[in-house]
């Protein structure tokens, strides 16, 4: 196994899982401490209410619940874990039968199998939803360097020790004739189970390492210490490093392999405030699309108040940015997700100057969101992305700087251009396959699919089938029921429709329609937590009347309303000239290209 071990010691101090959690740090989540642990989750905070700006841990948005989105709080379960047999802590293993569930790579070998599917949706649609991802979640694991695949467990097809005496190792065994991991080597993929906290009455918990807000943490940080190693301390700006007269993120110093794959001599890690920005190269480019908004915002606003010093001009640099990404995440991007009718319902559209704070409502993540449904984004990835002229494959991508700093502008041309794949059961195999596999060790990879779906069973989430009934849908009572010819897929793996596992039931629906690009399970889950992102945030840019908080005018709200993705993309790269409008949409008549000047500006002269 030595291939896949050495991918292993690197994959551990990178992922968690592709969208909810790669790295484990100690400058972000190394596994919170015992005392930690208990203050985020039962103890409160003393609060200022008359701090006009966030903290960078997300305590104090709520003045009476001063703990609501606090990095390190657990994840709100809208039903009780289903952990094995009944128990607190072990995970899901058995189907209703009582016999054992079938390998998550199996299911991810027969199900999500790869086949190609457009739907007028771009793949920076796509990317925006893994770089508001690492916005909201983080779910760090117990130990990121153990290795809990083993001969014995391959050649005897066993499962781990550890699975039933609550220690950290779930590793996934890989079924004997798998179509790319065929070796006896292969056979077992390295899975440590997520961190968790002790519930009532002694239930396993998982908790979320990062603040819930959307809040632009991944950018600054979530600790006032991260945030300062992230600043200039000049000007208001952030770090940079210079090439080629261009500025870019800093250094991760010191940092090798484990964190990025430098292929060209002058290659180095990034660093941002969250440690898997380099992961994906269209990731790494919105870090260093927001890192340079922010800074020129400094310098516009400087202009506008030269007797501004660096604390004032980072704070109203920050607020800015983080309204501009509100803005485009309610008018771009969710739309996209849960369709016309749910966000009308769910008051997630643009609200202007008659938004209206609860204090009541807890923005904490669900962990059905954070585990299962909004990792429908990983059924959007295409095989490949065409850049300056070159088609590169997804599982070439992967932890590569030199996209970002040799071709910025042709990569975010291919990701606003390019189709993303249609939300379904198909994954493309960059994914299932080649998910960071290093480079030139074939089968060094590893299956989002199959982590997906054992994340999952480890976090003790029910079936897809009691998910569908506590949200007010049908049960599936038959194979036969299942969309997108699933019906010899599904039943080929599992013994019972009550045993399909939710993420991989919810991708396979049919979008719910009016614009929605995910099934009605789905589109539910996610459109109940964008709701409580909104409307239970005190910071919320649309919000007037905060108690204590630096809020904007309405006729500064306003201009931040208008201000779409295409414009920071215009402000930030040099070259890119013409864009259509909606980036995450393809182009058409209804979004045609346009020059970088056409587009809505903030007016900096006018805004204060």
């Amino acid at each position: 196994m030595a291939t896949r071990a050495a991918s292993f010691v690197f994959l551990t101090v990178i992922l968690a899982d592709f969208a909810v959690g790669y790295r484990h740090d100690s400058r972000q989540t190394r596994g919170l401490s015992s005392m930690q642990k208990r203050s985020v989750n039962g103890g409160s905070v003393v609060c200022d209410a008359s701090y006009s700006y966030r903290s960078y841990d997300g305590a104090c948005n709520n003045l009476v619940h001063t703990n609501y989105g606090r990095a390190g709080a657990k994840f709100r379960r809208e039903l009780p874990p289903k952990y094995h047999g009944g128990d607190k802590t072990t995970p899901r293993m058995s189907g209703s039968n009582g016999k054992p569930l079938p390998s998550a790579r199996k299911v991810s070998a027969i199900i999500h199998d790869p086949e190609n599917h457009t739907m007028g949706a771009t793949m920076m649609f796509m990317q925006w939803g893994q770089f508001l991802d690492h916005d909201m979640t983080h779910t760090p694991v117990v130990n990121e360097s153990l290795r809990c695949c083993s001969n014995s467990l391959v050649t005897g097809n066993n499962l781990h020790h550890d699975v039933r005496t609550g220690g950290p190792c779930f590793p996934i065994i890989i079924p004997s004739g798998d179509s790319h991991f065929n070796t006896v080597q292969d056979r077992c993929m390295e899975f440590v189970r997520s961190d968790s906290v002790t519930g009532a009455n002694g239930v396993r918990q998982q908790y979320n390492g990062n603040t819930a807000w959307i809040d632009g943490s991944h950018i600054y940080g979530i600790s006032a210490d991260q945030a300062s190693t992230l600043r200039s301390h000049q000007g208001g700006k952030l770090r940079v490093r210079r090439r080629n007269g261009m500025d870019y993120l800093p250094e991760d110093v010191g940092k090798g392999d484990e964190t990025c794959f430098k292929i060209k001599e002058g290659d180095y890690c990034f660093l941002a405030g969250d440690h898997r920005v380099n992961v994906f190269p269209g990731l790494s480019a919105l870090h260093t699309v927001f890192l340079r908004y922010h800074n020129k915002l400094c310098d516009r606003i400087k202009a506008k108040h030269p007797s501004w010093g660096d604390e004032k001009l980072y704070q109203e640099s920050r607020r800015i940015v983080i309204a501009v990404i509100q803005g485009i995440t309610y008018r771009e991007f969710v739309p996209q997700i849960v369709g016309d009718s749910l966000a009308r319902t769910h008051g997630l559209n643009p609200h202007g100057v008659t938004f209206k704070y609860n204090s009541s409502i807890d923005p904490t993540l669900t962990n059905v969101f954070a585990t299962a449904a909004y990792r429908f984004g990983h059924s959007l990835v295409s095989d490949s992305l065409t850049i300056a002229g070159r088609e590169v494959e997804i599982g070439d991508l992967y932890m590569r700087p030199k996209f970002v700093l040799n071709s910025l502008r042709p990569l975010v041309e291919a990701l606003i251009a390019e189709p993303a794949q249609r939300v379904d059961r198909w994954y493309t195999t960059g994914l299932t396959n080649r998910l960071f596999e290093m480079p030139n060790k074939p089968k060094s990879g590893f299956d989002l699919a199959a982590r997906n779906i054992q994340r999952g069973r480890d976090h003790g989430l029910a079936p897809y089938n009691v998910w569908r009934e506590h949200y007010g849908l049908s049960r599936i009572t038959s194979f036969n029921q299942l969309p997108q010819r699933s019906f010899q897929r599904f039943s080929r793996v599992y013994a019972s429709v009550d045993d399909i596992d939710l993420y991989t039931g919810g991708l396979t629906e049919l979008p719910a329609g009016g614009r929605g690009r995910v099934g009605e399970l789905f589109s539910r889950i996610m459109a109940q937590q964008f709701s409580a992102l909104k409307f239970g945030d005190r910071f919320w840019y649309e919000n007037k009347q905060s108690t204590g908080a630096a809020t904007f005018t309405e006729r500064q709200i306003r201009q931040l309303s208008r201000i779409p993705l295409s414009r920071v993309l215009c402000d930030t790269i040099p070259g890119l000239d013409k864009v259509q409008a909606a980036t995450m949409r393809a182009t058409d008549s209804t979004n045609s290209k346009v020059t970088c000047s056409s587009l809505f500006d903030l007016d900096i002269e006018h805004f204060w």
